[in-house]
């Protein structure tokens, strides 16, 4: 819509852009030329699935997917000449200037409408804007809100992000009673099947950037503010992960979540906050969800490794840290009308992890297999901070919350049946050289607890661990419980000296199994040895778990 003399909006200008007209290349939902001056008024409605685009000449506008993109980075980043405010940048600022504000108080001298130009009076362009946007769902409660069929949750999955740019270089923008809503980022693709799974490995840094929410980037010789609340949306969340049922083992990593929505102004001459700009921040994307499986192991008696069942490894994705500065600069005026509301990291991501069972034993004294293991690693909660000019404030009742770390540890796959004894034989055949000690090891024989080994090169179980890098986890039939060993001392030594020790300790829900077993990763161990004996210690200094490896 281009327009030569004013422009009066009292009702609503709807786009709603198909996904054909965005594959033939139109990415701009509205466009506003303003070569005079334009009233939106309270009731005005500007609601659109695509970009917003308010500028005072067709050489400003937009054109390019490669344009808008760029202006879209640009938001983020601390820069832009004269007098700025924003972004909330997502790191600690690098030096003072940061915070360079040159006015803290409202200049009540300035002629609303009016500038100076080399001593003589100069007409604007002005643009009052006292209506509402709306590119996202509301997540406040105006006096107005939007009728449900309005509502944009999340960036339409036609448009990779949505942009709203306004450009006025000769002209006063001034934002009076108004809202503007943003939708949050496209959420992960969730990646179903295979057996090793890593979504940020696999993902582009195109799927990356689209969890990344709505951004406004306006810009304008004078722009004045009178009671506007800007509503920013929140990150995508994070892709899911989940393996096939049959691995071995079964590797599964969800995605990271995306950045909330963003802003930046900047003005030639003046920046005027005249009343009250509340800024509601969005909140980080929360990690996606992890899940792995383990193949069952195989029921016989030949290979006692293949009626083993396998294991299983699961990370849940990190979500989105919110460590937020918002950046002011040149002499914004009025800053202690500006609020800030509340702020959030996202959510970690949950990792579930389902390790095989052990195959049945189809053969007189030939013991079932083992159960898979299972390592649950849950995403983190992203770490939240904020920091502002003097002056700002927050909004009453405002908090700062890191997100939530999200579920997952250990399990293990259950054992398979033993066979029954064969006839005219009492006594069991079999040896299980792993969780019982050495018939030298008579000190010992009648500890209760034993060792588990795992290869972290191959995730397979090993009855050794000499040439390589074990995870050692520490065992029993769950009676004793081992979490009451809790925190365990590991020490490893190799022809009698003593080369490294180690401690199995904090949330028995992350370095345990449950009641069977707790565990940590081991050293690199030599090749080179006569002797290697392993020790655990429980919590009152008494040897419980015994290993020995001899050449």
């Amino acid at each position: 819509l281009t327009t030569k003399k004013n422009l009066t909006v009292d009702g609503i200008v709807f786009c709603n852009l198909s996904e054909n007209e965005v594959k033939q290349g139109i990415l701009t939902g509205i466009n506003f030329v303003i070569e005079d001056g334009a009233e939106f008024n309270k009731n005005s409605f500007i609601v659109s699935n695509g970009h917003i685009q308010i500028v005072e000449s067709p050489d400003l506008l937009l054109k390019t997917g490669e344009d808008f993109k760029k202006a879209f980075n640009e938001v983020a980043m601390d820069s832009g000449e004269g007098i700025r405010v924003g972004p909330l940048f997502a790191q600690a600022p690098s030096r003072t200037s940061d915070f360079n504000v040159s006015s803290l108080a409202l200049n009540t001298n300035a002629i609303l409408g009016e500038a100076t130009d080399s001593g003589k009076a100069k007409k604007d362009k002005k643009v009052n804007f006292r209506g509402k946007i709306k590119i996202g769902i509301s997540v406040g409660s105006p006096d107005q809100p939007f009728p449900t069929w309005m509502d944009l949750e999340k960036v339409p999955k036609i448009l990779d992000y949505i942009l709203l740019w306004a450009k006025m270089p000769n002209g006063v923008l001034n934002i009076e009673d108004a809202y503007l809503f943003t939708p949050d980022g496209h959420d992960g693709e969730d990646i179903i099947g295979g057996c090793d799974i890593n979504v940020p490995q696999i993902e582009s840094p195109e799927d990356q950037f689209k969890r990344n929410a709505m951004r406004m980037r306006g810009h304008a010789r004078v722009i004045r503010v009178n009671n506007f609340h800007l509503y920013l949306g929140d990150g995508g969340k994070g892709g899911d992960a989940t393996t096939d049922k049959n691995c071995n083992p079964g590797k599964a990593v969800a995605g990271i979540g995306g950045n909330p929505s963003n802003f930046k102004w900047t003005a030639d001459e003046a920046i005027e906050i005249l009343g009250g700009f509340y800024i509601y921040p969005g909140r980080g994307g929360d990690g996606g969800k992890a899940i792995a499986y383990g193949a069952d192991g195989i029921d016989g008696c030949t290979d006692r490794e293949a009626i083993n069942g396998k294991n299983a490894y699961a990370t849940g994705g990190a979500g989105a840290a919110n460590p937020r500065v918002l950046s002011a600069k040149g002499g914004v005026q009025g800053l202690s009308n500006i609020y800030i509301g509340s702020m959030y990291g996202g959510n970690g991501g949950d990792a579930e992890v389902n390790p095989g069972k052990g195959g049945n034993a189809n053969k007189c004294d030939c013991p079932g297999g083992k159960g898979g293991d299972g390592f649950a690693t849950p995403g983190r909660g992203g770490e939240v901070s904020l920091r502002y000019p003097a002056g700002v404030q927050r909004i009453p009742g405002s908090i700062d919350e890191k997100g939530k770390d999200g579920q997952g540890g250990t399990a293990s796959g259950l054992p398979g049946q033993d066979g029954p004894k064969c006839p005219g034989n009492n006594n069991t055949n079999v040896v299980d050289t792993v969780s019982k000690p050495t018939p030298k090891d008579n000190a010992t024989s009648k500890k209760t607890g034993f060792f588990e080994f795992i290869d972290l090169s191959t995730g397979q179980k090993v009855d050794y661990i000499s040439g390589i890098k074990p995870h050692i986890i520490v065992a029993t039939s769950g009676d004793p419980d081992v979490r009451n060993w809790l925190p365990i001392r590991l020490e490893l030594k190799v022809n009698g000296d003593s080369v490294w020790n180690g401690k199995i300790e904090g949330d028995p829900s992350v370095v345990c199994r449950g009641s069977t077993g707790c565990s940590m990763d081991g050293p690199n161990v030599t090749t080179e040895f006569n002797s290697i004996t392993l020790t655990a210690y429980s919590n009152n200094g008494q040897a419980v778990a015994i290993f020995s490896e001899k050449k």
